[in-house]
């Protein structure tokens, strides 16, 4: 064999060889690159059964015990329930529920200013919120108008029910058809939205409260609605006890004789954070 011939094996040999190692290389690599993807799935499935575990001990000791508890404690189960996804809130009623009265309804009426001190909460800031008050309106024009409807679409979570009385007893409507109306209000939302938490709220006194076409007072549409609340084992926060008991001149406090200004709804919303930060 000629020295010509052996040059050509010995080439061939060589570029077999590396091709050979080429291949070894490759193999390599990507047996490297999957054990490196695999090992990196190993972590990421182990870092998600370690956030779920963690998460369902959150829920676990967020969840109701028996013990008493605040409305403030229910957000944060609700939350944690959603995976963090924002509590829905909604508060329906009529026009001191949409803030009528106050220098600005999106910020300085009660509901407004509940909202943003809940998102305060430790652990917790997302809300959706909704203010479904409506001005002029009763009890059973919620009904009526589809009101309680459109907001059974919006799927909250919780709703401040304020009860209308004071358009009920300035249209003198019969109490026991508001009895009656608040109670299909109520009746409709846990029909729809039966893991949905409804609080009824009574509304602020007015400057003169006479007797209407009915020979009843404003007083006696919130006694009527807070008998009613005791009878069902509805969740009932009655405002309008709690500023009578504090005895204040309503003048300062009323921008009209009905709506409150902007120190009156400041006074509702004092009431309305304390008892959501009650245990009971």
């Amino acid at each position: 064999m000629n020295g010509k011939k052996i040059a050509i094996i010995i080439g061939i040999i060589f570029v077999c060889a590396a091709f050979a190692i080429t291949i070894k290389i490759g193999i390599d690599r990507q047996e490297r690159v999957q054990t490196s993807i695999k090992r990196q799935e190993e972590l990421l499935e182990k870092a998600e059964v370690e956030q779920e575990k963690k998460r369902k001990l959150e829920i676990a000791a967020l969840a109701p015990n028996g013990s008493p508890r605040s409305y403030i404690d229910d957000i944060r189960y609700s939350n944690a329930k959603q995976d963090n996804q924002p509590f829905r809130l909604a508060a329906l009623g009529s026009s001191v529920t949409f803030g009528t009265g106050a220098s600005d309804s999106k910020s300085t009426s009660w509901f407004p200013m509940l909202v943003k001190d809940l998102k305060k909460v430790d652990g917790y800031t997302s809300i959706f919120y909704s203010n479904d008050g409506y001005g002029g309106y009763t009890s059973g024009m919620l009904l009526k108008e589809g009101k309680v409807d459109e907001l059974i679409k919006q799927k909250p979570n919780m709703v401040l029910f304020e009860i209308c009385v004071l358009n009920d007893v300035g249209q003198s409507v019969p109490l026991d058809e508001t009895l009656r109306n608040i109670e299909n209000v109520v009746d409709l939302i846990n029909k729809n939205l039966p893991d949905t938490k409804v609080v009824l709220l009574s509304p602020n006194p007015m400057l003169v409260e006479g007797k209407n076409n009915q020979n009843l007072t404003l007083a006696d549409y919130v006694d009527g609605a807070k008998q009613l609340a005791n009878k069902k084992g509805w969740d009932f926060i009655d405002i309008y006890e709690e500023i009578k008991q504090k005895k204040v001149d309503m003048k300062d406090y009323l921008s009209d004789g009905v709506h409150p200004n902007d120190k009156g709804y400041k006074l509702w919303f004092d009431l309305l954070i304390k008892e959501f930060e009650k245990k009971k």
